[in-house]
C-alpha cells in the first residue's frame, strides 16, 4: 500500500521522513481527524501532487512510519528477535513519536486508522512466523490465541495512546506480555536458533524512523 521499504531509494524514505514530521508537528495543536493534506504540504514544503505520488490519504503516513517500525521489530518477533526484545523495540520507537501516534489512536474508528491498521498486521505478521518461518500447522488453540492477542493489543494500545501514553514504554511491554497466551508466547519468546540477531540489531540500530534519540 505504500511501497516496499527495502527497494525504496534513500531520496524517497527522506521525502516520506519529511511528511511525517511534518504531519507531527501540525498534530502539536490540533486532532489528526481535522488535519487536511494541503496543510501536511504545505509544512513540508511538497506539492499535492508530490503526495499523491507516496499516498493515497493522511492515514497512510502512519501506516508507513508503523511498517518501518514493525519491519524490525514485531515482524521480527519469533524470528530474529524474541518476543520481549521486540516487543520493547517497537513500543519505544512509537513512544519516541508519541504526538503522531497519540493523536493517530484518537481518530481509532477509522478502517484506515492506525488502530484497526496495526491490529491487521499484529495478526497477519504473527501467523506468518506461526506458519511460514516456524513451519509449524496453525491449530484451532493457536489460531485462537493469535486472535485474542492481536484483538488485546488493539485495545490495549489504542487505549495507551489516547490516556497519553503515561505508562512508560518498558513497564507497558511487561504488563502486555503479562497478559499474552502463555502458548503463543513460550513458542515466540525465543529467536529462530538458525536466525543470526546480530543483523536485527543492525536494522534496530539503523532502521527505524524518527527521532528515536
Amino acid at each position: 500500500m505504500t511501497g516496499d521499504n527495502a527497494k525504496m531509494t534513500w531520496q524517497e524514505k527522506a521525502l516520506r521522513e519529511r511528511i511525517t514530521d511534518a504531519t507531527e508537528e501540525l498534530l502539536a495543536d490540533r486532532d489528526f481527524a481535522s488535519l487536511q493534506v494541503k496543510e501536511i504540504c504545505e509544512r513540508a514544503e511538497i506539492s499535492r501532487q508530490t503526495f499523491y505520488r507516496y499516498y493515497r490519504d493522511k492515514y497512510e503516513i502512519i501506516q508507513w512510519h508503523f511498517l518501518c517500525i514493525c519491519e524490525s521489530t514485531l515482524f521480527e518477533m519469533g524470528r530474529s528477535l524474541g518476543w520481549d526484545e521486540a516487543e520493547v523495540a517497537a513500543i519505544k520507537a512509537i513512544y519516541a513519536r508519541r504526538t503522531l501516534y497519540m493523536k493517530a489512536y484518537q481518530d481509532s474508528k477509522n478502517y484506515q486508522s492506525i488502530s484497526a491498521f496495526g491490529h491487521r498486521m499484529v495478526r497477519q505478521s504473527l501467523i506468518e512466523t506461526i506458519v511460514e518461518h516456524r513451519k509449524l500447522p496453525l491449530t484451532e488453540e493457536l489460531e485462537f490465541q493469535v486472535n485474542y492477542f492481536a484483538n488485546a493489543t488493539l485495545i490495549t494500545f489504542t487505549n495507551w495512546g489516547r490516556k497519553g501514553m503515561r505508562i512508560h514504554p518498558e513497564k507497558f511491554a511487561r504488563l502486555l506480555t503479562c497478559c499474552a497466551p502463555r502458548e503463543l508466547y513460550e513458542l515466540l519468546k525465543d529467536p529462530m536458533p538458525a536466525t543470526s540477531s546480530a543483523g536485527c540489531r543492525r536494522r534496530l540500530d539503523d532502521g527505524l524512523p524518527g527521532r528515536l534519540q
